[in-house]
């Protein structure tokens, strides 16, 4: 999902949800930056006058676009899709947050 811009992630989400069996599980994961990073991506882009959107980056070590959306606004658009989180873990690995989530 990290490659969803946010105007896409309900209608994603949406089309997601459609896929799964009735009464089935879905995992999704979501990866995550740390804040320094983000401010520092949106800082950059919005010097430059483009039409950017925090969490959003392009630069750096990230290999092209990428959106960092941060755990509450990934709760409410599940919220909003009426995906309910059964469980959720989450992990630092080499300098990238991962944020699992189980939902139904």
């Amino acid at each position: 999902m990290e490659n969803v811009p946010p105007e896409q992630w309900p209608l994603v989400l949406v089309n997601v949800h459609r896929a799964v069996r009735s009464g089935g599980v879905m995992y999704l994961t979501v990866e995550e930056a740390r804040e320094e990073k983000i401010d520092q991506a949106y800082e950059s882009l919005s010097a430059r006058g483009l039409p950017v959107v925090r969490g959003e980056t392009v630069e750096g070590d990230v290999a092209g676009y990428h959106y960092y959306p941060g755990r509450e606004q990934v709760i409410q658009w599940l919220a909003g899709e009426g995906l309910t989180v059964i469980d959720e873990g989450f992990k630092w690995e080499d300098g990238w947050g991962y944020r699992h989530f189980l939902l139904r």
